[in-house]
């Protein structure tokens, strides 16, 4: 299997209150919550999201 897409590298050691800040938890939205996506490592990122094409695993 080929999977093609943009990647966003941020090095080693990414814990996971940078991938979801943990003062977002109090939802479970999927769409909430990429909102807030590496927001704290990469303010860029988050708004950046909402212009890629939609997708979901």
């Amino acid at each position: 299997m080929t999977i093609k897409g943009l990647a966003h590298k941020y090095g080693d050691h990414v814990d996971t209150d940078v991938i979801i800040p943990a003062r977002y938890l109090n939802t479970s939205d999927p769409d909430e919550l990429a909102g807030h996506c590496m927001e704290d490592l990469d303010p860029e990122l988050p708004p950046s999201l909402s212009k890629a094409p939609a997708w979901r695993v």
